[in-house]
């Protein structure tokens, strides 16, 4: 899910600036992918500081993200390790 949220906004808009600029494909292509992945290390951030965040830094409740069952990088990669740990979960 995260590539398809802020991974996909900063490629695009990585490569638009550099399309823009006149810049060779090669360079469109390459902030395209460091776009891509800016955005991905962003979403990650802010999924976990949506779980164990503070809520005076992050201006949310801790857990929204939980109680609104979205399935961020945290909650798919617990649920897809395996085990018994976490069957109340229910995602």
């Amino acid at each position: 899910m995260a590539g398809n949220k802020t991974a996909t906004l900063l490629a695009g808009s990585c490569a638009l600036g550099a399309l823009l600029g006149g810049g060779p494909p090669e360079l469109v292509d390459g902030l395209s992918r460091f776009g891509h992945h800016l955005g991905m290390a962003f979403q990650l951030i802010d999924d976990l500081l949506a779980i164990w965040g503070d809520p005076r830094r992050t201006g949310k409740p801790v857990g929204s993200d939980l109680r609104a069952r979205k399935r961020s990088v945290p909650v798919v990669r617990a649920l897809t390790a395996g085990g018994q740990r976490w069957p109340g979960l229910g995602l």
